[in-house]
């Protein structure tokens, strides 16, 4: 994911509310030592917080957590531990100050935080991800990329996917490697016409083969020649219906091949 991480804005909102809650709170303003079951809440409410500042890439306010847990260990007071807090909302906001948070839309959200979801729920067929494996890091990257506005990007890694599953299929119907898409489909397709010839008849396993090299065909020249023209873009409506359409396919392929 390089720079880009999940931002719990929620947490954080949870967070300030609370601190603020605290400040205006009397009863969180003594000069008497803190108690035990509230040295332990603060200690404990610190780790899962220092955590959550660190992978955001907010050492500053992950400092002032550190901060609070050692001061509330050694003896202090509700009063004392009310200003770290409020420094601790000021360091947040300065931090937050520095970093850009973009928001993925919910429809898309599922594309993001899901790296297999090539994958069909049901459990009895064959996970693209396990018979495809070569293919997975395009599969997340293309689902990141539409989900962050990328759509283009997405497509283009949608047709690494797919050329995934066209040397799978070269492979099965005995065609060796090949230098481009065009070369690997009129070799299959030689090969097709060559059993087919020598048979009679499409056997189950060649008709699998032939509608898979017809709709490979069709991406190439609808697909993947455009989206190597640097003049072509895509929409996030069109990417995802390529996207959609290039899951249902390597689906369809998982029943039968493997890389």
């Amino acid at each position: 994911m390089g720079y880009m991480r999940p931002f719990p804005v929620t947490r954080f909102l949870e967070l300030v509310r609370n601190f603020q809650e605290a400040v205006s709170n009397p009863e969180f303003s003594s000069t008497d030592p803190l108690r035990e079951e509230d040295i332990k809440a603060i200690e404990d409410g610190c780790v899962d917080l220092i955590k959550e500042a660190e992978e955001c890439g907010l050492p500053s306010t992950a400092d002032q957590f550190v901060r609070i847990a050692k001061v509330a260990r050694d003896g202090s007071t509700s009063s004392q531990i009310n200003q770290l807090g409020a420094e601790m909302i000021n360091r947040l906001q300065d931090e937050c100050r520095r970093h850009l948070v973009m928001v993925i839309e919910k429809d898309y959200a599922k594309y993001f935080s899901n790296a297999q979801f090539f994958d069909a729920d049901d459990p009895a067929v064959n996970k693209v991800s396990m018979q495809f494996s070569t293919a997975n890091e395009d599969i997340a990257e293309a689902g990141k990329c539409l989900a962050c506005g990328r759509a283009t990007a997405c497509v283009m890694h949608l047709n690494r996917v797919m050329e995934v599953g066209l040397k799978a299929l070269a492979a099965a119907g005995g065609v060796g490697p090949q230098n481009n898409w065009g070369k690997y489909l009129s070799e299959i397709e030689q090969e097709l016409q060559r059993r087919m010839k020598a048979s009679g008849a499409r056997t189950a396993d060649e008709q699998f083969y032939a509608e898979a090299h017809a709709m490979f065909d069709s991406v190439r020249r609808a697909w993947r020649n455009p989206t190597m023209h640097v003049a072509k873009t895509y929409t996030e409506e069109r990417a995802e219906e390529i996207l959609i359409a290039v899951r249902s396919f390597m689906r369809h392929l998982a029943t039968k091949l493997h890389d």
